[in-house]
């Protein structure tokens, strides 16, 4: 349990203070139709700006989910990216 810890707070603290992120996987595209959509992927990368003041608020979050997930063909890859 206390490795368990550690780890987490070297991870949060290479998060705050070196601004790492996960690499994102390339956006979908013909070539790979399994791919989240690039406005998925942006939204991500929205919400990961080291800059809170720049990150969008819930408010902005939600109605941006909820295009993504409306329209079909993101719908389609979205659920298959997630099964």
């Amino acid at each position: 349990e206390s490795g368990t810890h550690l780890a987490e707070t070297k991870l949060k603290r290479a998060i705050y203070t070196e601004h790492l992120r996960p690499t994102l996987p390339e956006p979908a595209s013909e070539k790979t139709p399994n791919q989240l959509p690039p406005a998925f992927l942006q939204l991500i990368e929205d919400c990961w700006q080291t800059d809170p003041l720049q990150r969008p608020s819930f408010s902005e979050i939600v109605p941006r989910i909820e295009k993504l997930i409306s329209v079909p063909s993101t719908r389609k890859t979205t659920a298959k990216k997630l099964a």
